[in-house]
């Protein structure tokens, strides 16, 4: 069994955006870019790629699937 406790503050008189950092990354695109560049080093690779993985994997296993297509 799992118990999850939640605690929520609500609060009208703070502005939200205040309180939020805004993130960027080095440079405008730097975060997509890192990710194809990744997913091309998978696919250039001159072995094929086989992995054994525990747990739950839809999501990486989908993200794979998807760059053969």
């Amino acid at each position: 069994m799992v118990q999850v406790n939640v605690l929520v503050r609500y609060d009208l008189s703070s502005d939200v955006s205040a309180d939020l950092p805004y993130h960027t990354g080095k440079t405008d695109g730097f975060w997509p870019r890192h990710v194809v560049e990744g997913a091309f080093k998978i696919w250039d690779l001159s072995k094929p790629t086989i992995a054994q993985v525990h747990g739950y994997c839809l999501a990486g296993g989908t993200e794979l699937a998807t760059l053969v297509i």
